[in-house]
């Protein structure tokens, strides 16, 4: 009986280090990928590199690693059926949430308004989170969900590793604050999981994820942290309850 706990913990230590190993895989070309744009900048602009340069080797090293380890693009949800739906689907979510945030500022008196930027400030904007909600998504719920979900066999564990992941990345980014850091990015990773393993599909996700970021940066209100967490349950309501089917894991076509 001993022996057999033993071979159990040793097999699933091996599944551990195999998945950490595979993820770090991710990173590590993705920093590889990055060194052209390091070296443009330091030739170019005095050092500073564009924002959208980390986002675009995340997408690269994603794609790849999705590619070498499933096959397919599909296989992690970037499927051509109902893509129009899905999309539609991540924009009414994100109305939602925001409608619940402006809703919830109103009733509390706070002011209200929108950054004034000019056509091109607002394209440059979508554009450079067109690229980090890709990116993320790509990385997050698409290549570690899936990765786990197939090697471990437990939506909860995937789910709650890929919001992690999630969260580390975005502890980096100095618009959140010490709480927001931690809070936000895992609350909503934990939610993006769940929409993904629902309907096993990215695309909702993505547009969520990209709409959110960047009404955020253009809209003028009170962004409290209990405002954002009354936000995340109304859309984790709403995710729970639109689509009652049951969770399954996302599996290999083969």
């Amino acid at each position: 009986m001993n022996l057999k706990k033993k071979v159990v913990n040793l097999l699933t230590s091996n599944i551990q280090l195999k998945i950490i190993l595979k993820i770090i895989k991710i990173f590590l070309l993705a920093s590889i990928c990055l060194i052209p744009f390091v070296i443009i900048a330091l030739v170019f602009t005095k050092g500073k590199m564009p924002s959208f340069s980390i986002g675009i080797c995340l997408i690269i090293g994603s794609l790849w690693a999705i590619k070498q380890e499933f096959g397919s693009l599909k296989a992690v949800g970037f499927t051509n059926k109902s893509v129009c739906k899905h999309m539609l689907y991540g924009m009414i979510l994100c109305i939602i949430y925001y409608l619940t945030v402006i809703g919830v500022n109103f009733i509390l008196g706070y002011s209200i308004g929108i950054e004034s930027l000019s056509i091109v400030g607002i394209v440059g904007i979508l554009c450079k989170y067109i690229i980090v909600g890709f990116s993320e998504e790509t990385l997050c719920r698409g290549y570690v969900l899936k990765l786990i979900c197939n090697e471990k066999h437990s939506a909860n564990k995937a789910i709650i590793v890929q919001a992690i992941i999630f969260m580390m990345i975005h502890i980096v980014n100095p618009a959140y604050g010490s709480l927001q850091q931690f809070i936000f990015p895992l609350i909503l990773g934990i939610l993006l999981g769940f929409l993904v393993l629902r309907q096993q599909n990215l695309w909702s996700a993505i547009v969520f994820h990209i709409l959110l970021d960047f009404i955020n940066d253009i809209l003028i209100i009170n962004k409290s942290s209990y405002i954002v967490i009354i936000g995340f349950i109304v859309i984790s309501l709403f995710i729970g309850v639109y689509k009652r089917n049951e969770i399954y894991l996302i599996r290999n076509e083969n």
